[in-house]
């Protein structure tokens, strides 16, 4: 009988030790950036079962490798297998938000985010964004005066851009980052990213104005205000920053110059 006792003893501590070898700290991995051993690992425990920890933390590598859709299908059968009791619960809506090809997907997610007030800023500014692109203009400008208050005149900006809002709403942040910061590199990033959109837009014209502060000594910003007034056919303004920007940017320029 001791000796039974002892093999199965031996027997258990062998089980128990397998077991422990077999764990793998996900958040540790994760901390350290190591996204390629939580693939591996969560590939392995997925095959047997799909627990919490290796789905959710196979979304969130993939979130930070790049790869938003796989990213978005394992946060997003993370939030179908689990309730807001789960541990990694909104942090997978975040993910949701970031990275679903379905609007109507982000959208959900982005709502239950601030319905329990877990909207971080970038969030926030994403949330809005989807809200835009559903075509909800009331309750896009509902949420987007909520939030304001807490963002800086840049950040405004560039969500209005981003997202892609109606041409005077993005004039009138232009006007007040500019107000607040003058030439600023905040403002000139948001004006890269705005000219294309006005451009496209047929909206051009809008933001002549801006291009009298002139491009301070930024061949990228020069470049893309040739652009804005060679589209409302003010050669003389475009050839002039189009020069600006030539020796960063000289077959850009050649190629465009050509075009005068």
């Amino acid at each position: 009988m001791k000796r039974i006792r002892f093999v199965f003893f031996v027997l258990l501590l062998i089980l128990l030790s397998s077991c422990s070898k077999n764990s793998f700290d996900y958040a540790g991995a994760f901390k350290q950036a190591n996204y390629e051993a939580i693939l591996e690992n969560a590939e392995i425990e997925l095959k047997k079962d799909i627990k919490g920890d290796a789905l959710y933390y196979k979304g969130a590598a993939y979130y930070q490798l790049g790869n938003y859709t796989e990213s978005f299908r394992a946060a997003y059968l993370y939030y179908l297998l689990n309730d807001s009791s789960s541990e990694n619960y909104y942090d997978s809506l975040r993910i949701i938000l970031h990275t679903s090809p379905y609007n109507e997907i982000a959208l959900e997610a982005g709502r239950l985010l601030k319905d329990e007030n877990m909207l971080l800023k970038q969030n926030a500014i994403k949330y809005y964004q989807e809200l835009v692109i559903s075509g909800d203009v009331n309750a896009a400008e509902e949420f987007f005066q909520t939030i304001s208050g807490s963002l800086s005149a840049s950040e405004i900006a560039m969500m209005n851009i981003v997202s892609e809002a109606p041409s005077g709403k993005i004039l009138s942040s232009l006007e007040s980052l500019y107000s607040s910061d003058g030439l600023s590199s905040g403002f000139i990033e948001a004006m890269k990213l705005a000219i294309p959109l006005f451009i496209n837009r047929h909206d051009g014209i809008m933001l002549a104005e801006f291009a009298g502060y002139g491009d301070s000594s930024d061949p990228a910003y020069a470049l893309s205000l040739g652009d804005l007034m060679y589209s409302i056919n003010d050669m003389e303004m475009a050839r002039k920053f189009w020069l600006d920007a030539s020796e960063a940017f000289p077959m850009q320029t050649d190629f465009r110059m050509q075009e005068l």
